[in-house]
């Protein structure tokens, strides 16, 4: 038993499956802190696992065999094209005004109705950003920060509507059953068919504009992904960008911080999809931090409500999240829960 989860692990871990897009596992980060020139800082890969389905599955691991509890943990998860993992790996270092990161994404979908129709689907991307901001003091208590990030992101994905098929619940219970019964080799038999890959390249640039106020409070104007043009292997196209703004408060005292934000996401949305509503782009987030050592956060996000919690111990730091993922702004109900870890070291 322990040796086939292992493999099982070992095969997600060596092929990870990437979205064209960055999952975002945890919001709380440095991006409205102010860093003075001297402050640097390193992130030695953060690594992240984020399981969907977490509400429907929460029994699921009564059953007995190891397939049986695959086969029941693909048989809950919900009709068409749904999540199954995500794993991720981040590196980067910031001095002063500048940032650069690498991130890793990785996506393992499903798609069908029941054990025998299942398929899955492999998704893969990098995305290398570097991050150069500009700080301008107004007055003692205001000050307006500008930033652009360009970034190099290249993904693939399964051709022909990104499924591999054949490969179903059933056929990963056949493998499991040869794998204990002694063939370490069947799981190779995921790869024995040749499958289509298509490609994708680009290099948008991120703008954006945040404003110190007194009192702690502040306001932020972002532009993500501004000139996506991306070069496929099957075809070229443009990508919308994507225009956020928020505005937030923070206070600190000397080991204990609060901060409350509210967002309008993708605001550019409703131009170009009928049916989004002002609820669909509003996010509210309130979080605290004790001792630059635990936080947590509450956001409400689409109507629906995420958590996340971090553990800093001197250059270890645990993450956890629980939240919905929403997989379209105009299809109501699409919608899956996860339950996401991230671990890292940094200084």
């Amino acid at each position: 038993m322990r040796k086939t989860v292992l493999i099982l692990l070992m095969f997600t871990c060596l092929f990870p499956l990437f979205s064209s897009e960055t999952e975002t596992y945890f919001y709380y980060s440095r991006e409205n802190e102010m860093r003075d020139s001297s402050e640097f800082s390193l992130t030695v890969p953060q690594l992240s696992m984020r399981v969907y389905n977490i509400y429907d599955n929460r029994n699921i691991f009564e059953n007995g065999a190891m397939e049986d509890v695959l086969i029941g943990f693909i048989n809950n998860i919900p009709p068409g094209v749904r999540d199954i993992l995500s794993l991720g790996a981040e590196t980067g270092f910031s001095v002063s005004d500048y940032d650069f990161h690498a991130v890793l994404d990785a996506r393992l979908l499903k798609s069908g109705y029941s054990d025998i129709s299942s398929t899955f689907s492999l998704f893969m991307s990098l995305d290398i950003s570097s991050s150069f901001t500009f700080p301008f003091s107004v007055s003692d208590d205001v000050i307006i920060i500008f930033s652009f990030a360009p970034h190099i992101r290249a993904s693939m994905m399964n051709a022909e509507g990104g499924k591999i098929n054949g490969i179903g619940a059933e056929s990963i219970k056949d493998i499991v059953r040869r794998i204990n019964a002694g063939e370490p080799d069947a799981l190779l038999s995921f790869f024995e068919q040749d499958v289509p890959v298509s490609w994708y390249f680009s290099a948008p640039l991120d703008l954006s504009a945040s404003v110190y106020l007194p009192y702690g409070f502040f306001t932020t104007l972002a532009l993500y992904s501004v000139f996506d043009y991306t070069l496929s292997s099957d075809e070229s196209f443009f990508l919308l960008p994507s225009l956020d703004i928020s505005a937030g408060w923070k206070k600190e005292w000397k080991h204990f911080s609060l901060y409350a934000e509210l967002s309008l996401v993708d605001t550019l949305s409703p131009f170009v999809n009928e049916g989004v509503t002002f609820a669909d782009m509003m996010a509210v987030r309130a979080g605290f931090v004790l001792f630059d050592a635990l936080g947590f956060e509450a956001e409400c996000l689409k109507g629906y409500m995420n958590y996340r919690a971090f553990l800093d111990l001197f250059v270890l730091r645990l993450d956890l999240a629980y939240g919905i993922k929403t997989y379209s702004p105009v299809l109501k109900g699409e919608r899956q829960d996860y339950l996401a870890l991230a671990v890292s070291l940094g200084w």
